[in-house]
């Protein structure tokens, strides 16, 4: 059984009572492949990620429009971000993904702009 509910998420970190000890690493390609809207979560996900792993379902490359819309939806930037997937990316796109991800993040964290 997976918990991909943000309140059960929430819930279960409360019950662990140890912020010290647990965070959470969101994979995104994992909730996407469970059926999970990523925009509701990320609109009501209120608590710090510790990393935020992105990558698009079934372990592609994260697109553009998918990027957009996850970092419109953040509430707070995530300690780490990490892009990983298994399916390859051709090299002349990375670029592309690097500046995306800084515009998106600059708007979380003005100190990176």
């Amino acid at each position: 059984t997976a918990m991909t509910a943000p309140a059960d998420v929430g819930r279960l970190l409360d019950a662990l009572d140890a912020p010290d000890r647990f965070g959470l690493l969101l994979d995104t390609g994992h909730l996407l492949d469970s059926g999970l809207v990523l925009e509701e979560f990320f609109r009501t996900w209120t608590r710090p990620f510790e990393v935020l792993q992105l990558k698009g379902p079934r372990s592609t490359p994260p697109t553009a429009a998918l990027l957009d819309t996850w970092f419109a939806d953040l509430v707070r930037p995530p300690s780490v971000l990490s892009v990983e997937h298994r399916r390859p990316m051709a090299a002349d796109q990375l670029p592309g993904m690097i500046q995306r991800l800084r515009e998106r993040l600059a708007h979380l964290c003005p100190s990176l702009s």
